[in-house]
């Protein structure tokens, strides 16, 4: 009799916590780490493991418009995708710190700063695997978002976009 108490109460207090979390959440606002660029804002994934980055999008079916996946990386190097596993295309954006380096991505991705677009690839296919894409310089974040993305949102060279988690 008591362990069907303690299941019951225990069950009772996890619907509570959800409603809770539900409540508090504004209708139609984005949850988690966003990217933003002029009015626009791109919901984010962080793949900051090498198991994450690895995997990516692949195995996906498709993700929601203005949201994508940002790779955080923990030296500068010309990081390069592929499509492997994927199942519709991408806009591949690879991004640097507006500001001095501080050294350490990871913590940079923490909080709000400005990342400056280096080089970008629009629409590329999953037919492309197993090619490889290359920016033309060394970065520190690549984001890959649906097709259409980047021109829906005016991303191109030399743009900024503000990190806010």
């Amino acid at each position: 009799m008591k362990r069907k108490l303690l299941i019951g109460g225990g069950v009772i207090l996890l619907i509570g916590a959800l409603w809770m979390l539900v409540a508090t959440r504004a209708p139609g606002e984005p949850q988690g780490p966003l990217l933003s660029i002029g009015g626009n804002t791109i919901s984010l994934e962080i793949a900051d493991t090498d198991e994450e980055r690895e995997l990516g999008l692949g195995n996906r079916e498709a993700i929601p418009p203005d949201s994508g996946m940002l790779f955080v990386f923990t030296e500068s190097d010309a990081y390069g995708v592929w499509m492997k596993e994927m199942h519709f295309p991408l806009d591949v954006v690879w991004l640097a710190s507006a500001k001095a380096d501080t050294g350490n991505s990871q913590d940079d991705a923490k909080k709000e700063h400005d990342l400056v677009v280096v080089d970008i690839k629009e629409n590329i296919a999953p037919e492309t695997y197993p090619e490889e894409f290359y920016p033309s310089e060394s970065v520190l974040y690549v984001l890959e978002i649906p097709a259409g993305t980047a021109k829906k949102n005016g991303i191109q060279i030399g743009s900024v976009l503000t990190f806010k988690e």
